[in-house]
């Protein structure tokens, strides 16, 4: 029996000590499961940035390519480009008209809804990548820094929305910081700049507190 009394204390220590350990865990999951969640989100931005990036260059090293055969033909195409672009904007994805930043900053202004979410709704955002494009093929003096913000804030808003119907929400990232988050993915990677990113996030989060 006096073996058994010091057995049993350290017993009692390491199952205290096995609690205090799994409490931990638990607490660090909870927290690390959402910045994962955050990290695969800018992973994803900064994907469809490069990738629009890519399509851009492309376009514009087109444009030359058959300007530079026949550049009279731009003198046909680009009226006509420019009117079929306005149509199919007007048509699938009016909010996706202009460059896109203004749109970001309008909704990072308004409460979180169904207002705020069609400035950057995924389904119209999209349509601006191929918009885009074959604007810049046809010749049209547009750029890719405003439409990979108003992309950028779009896909980390859908990425958002996409784990909180699985049950999986990022605590701590409501709506506006996702927005300003994926905002500021699309600014760096559109203009090469990381520090404007950051400090385009800080400045529209500051705004809102």
């Amino acid at each position: 029996m006096p073996l058994l009394t010091p057995l049993r204390g350290v017993a009692t220590r390491s199952r205290h000590l096995l609690r205090r350990k799994l409490r931990q865990t638990n607490r660090l999951s909870r927290k690390s499961l959402p910045m994962a969640l955050l990290l695969g989100g800018a992973a994803l931005v900064a994907l469809v940035s490069l990738g629009f990036a890519y399509l851009a260059d492309l376009a514009l090293e087109w444009n030359r390519e058959w300007v530079g055969r026949a550049g009279w033909l731009a003198l046909l195409m680009l009226p006509c480009a420019l009117a079929a672009l306005r149509w199919a904007t007007l048509r699938f994805a009016p909010n996706a008209a202009g460059s896109g930043i203004p749109q970001v900053i309008g909704a990072l202004s308004l409460p979180p809804g169904p207002s705020q979410r069609s400035l950057v709704s995924l389904a119209q955002v999209l349509w601006k990548i191929p918009l885009a494009f074959f604007g810049m093929l046809a010749g049209a003096s547009i750029g890719r820094e405003g439409p990979s913000v108003q992309v950028g804030a779009a896909v980390m808003l859908a990425w958002g929305d996409f784990w909180k119907r699985r049950g999986l929400q990022l605590r701590g990232f409501h709506a506006n910081e996702l927005l300003a988050a994926g905002a500021a993915g699309g600014l760096a990677a559109a203009f090469n700049a990381p520090l404007a990113g950051v400090i385009f996030a800080i400045e529209e989060l500051g705004r809102g507190t």
